[in-house]
């Protein structure tokens, strides 16, 4: 296989998010409650319970290296596996581990990152970051609920991803289960030091391994006040985009903070570029430092949210809360109510990211 043909996940998020950005006069009221649970299973279920990457369903791909559609993927089955567990939820829970068992295994032991809309793969390859998004999840479920199938499960996704997606000693963006493909590049929003964690808790990496990649993450180097998109495993080189996307730079600060490594410049950038624009900027040229685009999304702001708790900025996480829902449906009679609805169309993590967050707020008691 290519280094090609196979794009890196979190780019084929980024295109599918700018597509679904909303502008800012396309802003609704904002409502009490919660409904987005309701319309995620409501409205982006497929008939099989797998969550479609799109509300329409006139743009899937026959390419095996984007998505769209009734797809689904295996990042919105992490996310809702996440969000089931922090919910206390074991039914819901339970429907996705028989989802991910019945559909997204792979015989490899690794995961799918896509499936049709009834369920069936047409892809060789995994995204390195949900598997190890679900592995965490297996493992708290199991320590919430002690089912040993959770553990057994995550084991061997564990053990899967050991072997298939390291390369000199550092995970890898995916595996090609029928070429054996492992490419040089790690995008570094991959790395997610509480899957990781879990994984040496449960004794399916040691704690070299470990260090290797949580090192990486904490020493990472900064280009006004941006972090590199993706290290090459074997030249050790890092590489910066030209046109900075947040959404990358949130997720590798909150995986950073996670591991106990805070991130100044960027936290303020985010933080003074909100007080000063009433809303998240989703890019910026990195050399300039300027913004470049006055989109907004609601992934972004989920993303950002939770990297505010971590951070204890209570404030502004609530102020960043306020500014989302304002994004979402608030009429009771639309269809599309409790949904991040734009034009008629949304895309799952938009609201999986959205939700996570207000779960989030929620178990602080920060909302009601």
């Amino acid at each position: 296989m290519s280094k090609r043909r196979k794009m890196s996940i979190f780019i084929l998020v980024t295109l599918v998010l700018v597509s679904n950005c909303l502008s800012l006069n396309s802003v609704s009221a904002a409502a009490p409650g919660s409904p987005t649970e309701s319309f995620i299973i409501g409205k982006l279920y497929n008939p099989n319970q797998t969550i479609a990457t799109r509300l329409t369903d006139g743009s899937s791909s026959l390419d095996p290296n984007m998505a769209g559609g009734r797809e689904a993927l295996s990042e919105s089955l992490a996310l809702w596996m996440t969000y089931a567990v922090r919910k206390n939820d074991k039914s819901l829970y339970k429907t996705s581990y028989d989802l991910l068992n019945k559909y997204f295994l792979a015989p490899e032991g690794t995961v799918y990152w896509k499936l049709n809309q009834d369920g069936r793969s047409q892809v060789s390859t995994n995204a390195m970051i949900d598997d190890h998004l679900i592995i965490e999840a297996l493992y708290k479920a199991y320590s919430q609920w002690n089912i040993p199938a959770y553990k057994q499960t995550a084991d061997k996704l564990s053990q899967a991803s050991k072997s298939k997606n390291i390369v000199n000693g550092y995970f890898v963006d995916y595996y090609d289960f029928n070429s054996g493909y492992q490419p040089n590049q790690l995008t570094l929003s991959y790395i997610v030091p509480g899957a990781l964690t879990q994984m040496l808790n449960n004794q399916q990496i040691d704690n070299a391994t470990w260090s290797r990649q949580i090192d990486l993450l904490n020493t990472l180097p900064t280009d006004n006040a941006f972090f590199p998109k993706t290290y090459d495993v074997v030249t050790n080189q890092f590489t910066y985009d030209s046109t900075i996307n947040m959404i990358d730079q949130v997720y590798i600060a909150l995986h950073r903070a996670e591991a106990g490594t805070s991130s100044p410049a960027l936290y303020n950038l985010i933080k003074t570029g909100f007080y000063k624009s009433n809303r998240l900027i989703s890019s910026y040229d990195r050399v300039t430092g300027a913004p470049v685009s006055d989109l907004e999304c609601p992934a972004q702001y989920g993303l950002t949210i939770l990297y505010a708790l971590q951070a204890n900025d209570k404030s502004f996480a609530l102020d960043l809360y306020k500014r989302m829902i304002a994004l979402r449906v608030s009429d009771k009679s639309s269809p599309y109510y409790g949904g991040y609805v734009f034009n008629n169309d949304t895309f799952s993590f938009n609201n999986l990211y959205a939700l996570l967050a207000e779960q989030k707020l929620n178990m602080m008691g920060l909302i009601r």
